[in-house]
């Protein structure tokens, strides 16, 4: 029975084309039946002009995303086409998404997507706009990254739970990957304020290779976000299972990423960051490894150094403020002791790195010196901190 689901599943997911048609179908069908023809219908064009919010990274340079934000009654129908202009790749990508809800009501939609784009697995070290400050400044774009056609259907619910976010999803995904940036001494990174010409941590650091081919595989996980004045939890979920991968064959992929932080006494502060990335069931493309290293998480490592399709990352502070002093604009500032540790690699974990140290920040502003107690290795700089 399994077998059979999984390759009536793959066939679907394989259909690249359809799911985007589908997209397509669903939005004018949706916005030209007769219901929807009597529902509100709105239109929203960001900052006036459709412009979205602008990223910056080592392999697109600039990215501009262009589109409105269609909605239809009452936000039973969401649709968000756009086109991303890439400065530095020269290329334009476009991209659909359709957001269905079942009811007015309801805790079950179904969500459609097709686009082109520049991908990566990178983006829980650091936040869009934190990756764009440090790139275009500092040269330390903390991904890597791939291109890839890729389509999605997911179906999602709600869960029942007193929680800002809960929710569970099952679908299907199909994409088509290849290789992008440039190889070592090339020099073909866009500009930086600082480190243009850096292959190992700046912005001219080279950009590994991908296994070129179609991966068209089953997806499911979740999201559960909950926050207060004093406790904060998130825990997101991705489960992968390659049903038809022309690249290297099926393979099963779990990702958690997740955040905690909880007050003790004295206002004091304990927080947790965790990262975790296994894989079974064959051999993975180089698209789905995942990397560690540098600022962001192992300070005492060349920035992305490590890599594979198994990674863990932990990183616990205990935040003391300091009492009596308020500075102007950024307010009370704070100390944590930090400890750090995590590996990753290929076929399994590999040795465990792990840095200790402290941290010292006020507002966004932060200055962390650690050390790795086994090498004695000791990095020390000053970060912009905003939520993930």
């Amino acid at each position: 029975m399994r077998s059979v689901l999984v390759r009536s599943m793959a066939s679907f997911a394989s259909k690249r084309a359809r799911v985007g048609a589908l997209s397509v179908a669903v939005a004018l069908a949706a916005l030209c039946s007769p219901s929807a023809a009597a529902a509100q219908v709105s239109v929203d064009f960001p900052l006036g002009l459709g412009l979205q919010i602008p990223t910056y990274d080592r392999v697109n340079g600039l990215s501009l995303p262009f589109g409105p934000t269609i909605h239809v009654g009452e936000d039973r129908l969401i649709v968000d086409p756009a086109i991303t202009y890439r400065s530095h790749l020269g290329k334009i990508d476009p991209s659909l998404a359709v957001l269905a809800r079942l009811g007015a009501d309801s805790a079950f939609g179904v969500r459609v997507s097709a686009a082109r784009g520049t991908f990566s697995n990178d983006n829980w070290i650091r936040s869009d706009l934190v990756n764009t400050l440090l790139s275009f400044g500092l040269g330390r774009d903390g991904r890597n990254y791939f291109r890839a056609d890729r389509a999605e259907a997911r179906f999602i619910a709600r869960l029942p739970v007193p929680a800002d976010v809960a929710q569970l999803f099952i679908g299907a995904r199909s994409e088509r990957d290849w290789s992008t940036g440039w190889r070592i001494d090339e020099h073909r990174g866009p500009f930086s304020i600082l480190d243009r010409h850096n292959q190992v941590d700046g912005i001219d650091r080279p950009n590994p290779r991908i296994d070129r081919g179609h991966i068209n595989s089953l997806i499911g996980g979740g999201r559960l976000q909950y926050r207060t004045e004093r406790n904060t939890l998130r825990l997101d979920a991705l489960l992968e299972a390659a049903a038809n991968d022309t690249v290297k064959g099926r393979f099963e992929q779990l990702t958690l990423d997740g955040h905690v932080g909880v007050p003790t006494f004295a206002g004091h502060r304990f927080e947790l960051d965790g990262h975790l990335v296994t894989t079974g069931g064959g051999t993975v493309p180089r698209q789905r490894y995942a990397y560690l290293g540098g600022s962001g998480t192992l300070a005492t490592l060349d920035l992305l150094q490590l890599g594979g399709d198994h990674l863990f990352f932990i990183d616990t502070r205990y935040v003391i403020p300091i009492r009596g002093v308020d500075l102007p604009l950024v307010g009370a500032p704070f100390i944590a002791p930090r400890f750090a540790a995590g590996a990753a690699a290929i076929g399994g974990y590999g040795q465990v790195t792990q840095n200790v140290g402290i941290r010292l920040g006020a507002g966004l502003i932060q200055v962390d010196v650690v050390v790795n107690p086994r090498t004695h290795e000791r990095s020390q700089g000053i970060a912009i901190s905003f939520a993930r």
